[in-house]
Parts: structure tokens; sequence; C-alpha cells
């Protein structure tokens, strides 16, 4: 059948309809939807969202055929997944993008999503990381781009594979912990996108619905054997908490799967330095600060200190500003304390320049402190 491109306004768009063009950020170079991709109720969201008055037109192709839309378009880089391209290289975060893709638009309209391309995007993540052995996550890099569903799961996969690698489990164990990673959210399909998008608090009959996408992400994963049963418990294990406060099964310590454990660190961190619907992100000092907050009861302890150990919270020759007003470049990092490194104050509290910078070490000052990141140049 031959194709006729319609162009409809965004408030005109319904499920099923195949776009026609590809929409890109011109301020970001995001790509927001592609070129023959098939919407589903959760794009027609976004771009909603995105564009505010509902007016602009959209290209779209009339097609009976409904397709798996794979082509060799490049997602440009989005402020949101920085910290990803500092530990695998671009064509491997490209590749990995355009298979999630895929595994949500097949789970989406089927179910019956190729385990094998995921495995195969999965292990490149794994061979970029281990070829890299100084591999840093640089949490100075703020993500204030909205985080897609893709964006975020290959996110989540590349830091739970980062710290699996510094854990030093087995190359079978990283495989399969990216593979839990990578498929942990794909459930969220089902959830109302109105629950999803809500941007306020979700009310507790909303709640116990979000709560069932673990449920859902295992009951699309369940009967592919080539699937490991680790794979199919850290899909359903990832928001347990370790003092058996999480759902959906209220596990406790050594009874939650000790991969999940890893995925639910590296799923709050990329969360909460992340836009949200209902709220903006957080400085990377402050999520940090939540997570080390969450020891021993949301989180393993274990676990996240080793996570603290690999992270560049604040690379040397990086700016921070300082609970005094001070604007500082680290000169040291501190491996014991991370967030106490020795630094060289170069602008006071007025912003003016010191003509002698001061070298201190914040191990041993205790009256100072960072609070974020600065410009070099402010």
């Amino acid at each position: 059948m031959g194709e006729k491109i319609l162009n409809l306004k965004i408030k005109d768009l319904v499920p099923g309809m195949i776009i026609g063009k590809t929409i890109i950020d011109s301020k970001t170079g995001t790509v927001l939807i592609k070129k023959g991709q098939k919407l589903l109720p959760i794009d027609i969201s976004r771009l909603k969202q995105y564009f505010e008055k509902n007016d602009e037109n959209i290209s779209t192709i009339e097609e009976s055929n409904i397709f798996k839309f794979s082509t060799g378009e490049k997602y440009l880089p989005s402020k949101s997944s920085k910290h990803v391209n500092k530990i695998i290289n671009e064509e491997t975060q490209q590749q990995a993008m355009i298979v999630m893709e895929n595994v949500m638009k097949d789970a989406a309209l089927d179910g019956n999503i190729d385990t094998k391309e995921v495995e195969g995007s999965i292990i490149n993540i794994i061979d970029n990381i281990l070829e890299n052995e100084n591999a840093a996550i640089n949490l100075l890099n703020i993500k204030d781009f909205d985080d897609y569903t893709y964006t975020h799961s290959v996110n989540v996969a590349t830091v739970s594979i980062f710290i699996g690698t510094k854990l030093g489990l087995s190359k079978k164990d990283i495989t399969d912990l990216g593979m839990g990673a990578f498929l942990h959210d794909i459930g969220k399909i089902k959830i109302p996108i109105e629950i999803l998008n809500k941007p306020g608090k979700l009310t507790d009959e909303e709640f116990k619905i979000m709560k069932l996408h673990p449920a859902y992400t295992y009951k699309i994963i369940e009967e592919k054997s080539e699937v490991s049963n680790v794979v199919k418990m850290i899909a359903a294990q990832h928001h347990e908490k370790f003092d058996g406060t999480g759902y959906p099964f209220g596990l406790k310590g050594d009874k939650i799967n000790y991969l999940a454990r890893i995925v639910a660190i590296a799923d709050v961190y990329d969360a909460l330095t992340t836009d949200r619907v209902y709220r903006k992100a957080m400085l990377p000092y402050e999520a940090m600060k939540i997570i080390i907050s969450g020891s021993k009861t949301h989180f393993d302890d274990s676990i996240v200190k080793t996570f603290l150990k690999g992270l560049s919270l604040y690379p040397t020759g990086s700016a921070v500003i300082l609970n005094t007003g001070e604007t500082a470049v680290i000169k040291e990092v501190n491996e014991k304390q991370i967030v106490r490194p020795v630094i060289v104050i170069i602008k006071d509290k007025w912003g003016k320049k010191i003509i002698e910078p001061v070298k201190v070490k914040l191990i041993d000052d205790k009256t100072r402190y960072i609070v974020g990141a600065a410009k070099i140049d402010e």
C-alpha cells in the first residue's frame, strides 16, 4: 500500500499513527520522536507536554501495516545522558537506545521482545567499561532534560554494569545485571499515562497501580526460557528496600537478589538527577546525600560504598561553590572522603578573584563544605 503524508495538529494525533518526519529539540539536539515510529499514548502525551500550545503541525504517514522501525538514524546526545558518555562510547550508546526503543515497542504490541538483541547491546556496554580501566561517572554533568524511558533504561543498565565491575562480579553476573537493568521498567507500558506523567503526588490508589509495574515486567519476560531467572528476579525486585519497606514483596536484606540491590541504587540515582514531569532534577551532590542517607535502610550499605568509590563526584580541575559563597577549584581528590577534597579558593563570597588563591584541605576545615558545581569562568 502506498504512503500518504498527512499534516496534523498535535491535538489531533491518535495512537497507531506513524510519524512521517523526525522531530528534534532545536535547543538540545535531542530526538523527541523518530520518522517511522508508531505512536503510543505515552508518545502523544510527551509531545503535548513539549509543545504546550498543541497547535504545531506534525507529519504522519497513512499506512495500514504495523511495522517495527529500526534504522541507522542517529540519536543526538542529550544533556540527560552526559554521565553515561564518560564510560561508554557514543556508538555503543546509540545502538543501545535503538535496541531499547525496539524492546518498548515490541512489548507494547505483543510482548515478544528480542532478548538476543538486548544481550548483544549489554555485552557491548560491558566491553566498553572493561576496556576503560579509569572509567568514572562524572556527577558534575547535571542532567536537565526530560528523561525518556529509553534513556533512563540505558543509563540504569550502564551505571549498574559500572558498579558490577567495581564489585568484581563475573562476566556472567555482569551480563545478567545489565540485562535486568535494561529491562527493569518495560512493565510501565501497562501503567496509564495519566499516572506515569502526573505532575503532583500520586494518590494511594494511583500508587498501588504504579507499584504493579515490576510484576508487569516480570510477566512480559516470565515465559522466555532464554532469559535467566536472575534477570527475572532483578525485574521483579528492583523496588525492594533493604529494611523490608519496598515493593512488591516487602523483601528484606539478603532475601533481596544481590543484583537487584545494585539496580535499585542505579535506578534511584538516575531518577533523582533527571528532570521529571513532577519535579526538577536534583543536583548530583544532593542526590548522593539521599542515597548515602538510605544506606542500611533502603540500600545495601556495602554496594553504596563501592558506588561512591567509583564516582568522580568532584573531578580534579572542576569548579565548585562552597557554603561560604566562595568559588574553588578541586586540587586533589580524597578517596576516603570524596565529599571533602583538597581545594583552591579562587573567588571570595562576593565573586571577586583572589590575587593569591588559598589551598584548603576540607577534611581538616570543618567550617567549609561543597554545595554544588560552578562554571570556571563565573
